[in-house]
């Protein structure tokens, strides 16, 4: 019998975009970095839905750490 193993990489492809019209990702994303939800919509509004470019616009506007 083989075990499964769950594939990190499919984690990763899930959350390497926010889906700006589903609330709750809006409320896990804001809470994440401590942010409003209006101001999660305005840098994603800037710079797109990655989480990557979403946090680096956020640091580089000194929202976060």
């Amino acid at each position: 019998m083989s075990e499964y193993i769950p594939n990190d990489n499919h984690r990763q492809q899930i959350s390497a975009r926010l889906n700006p019209n589903a609330n709750y990702e809006l409320q896990f994303w804001a809470k994440k970095y401590n942010i409003t939800q209006d101001m999660l919509k305005y840098a994603v509004n800037k710079v797109g839905t990655s989480t990557a470019d979403i946090e680096n616009y956020l640091r580089s506007q000194y929202l976060i750490r």
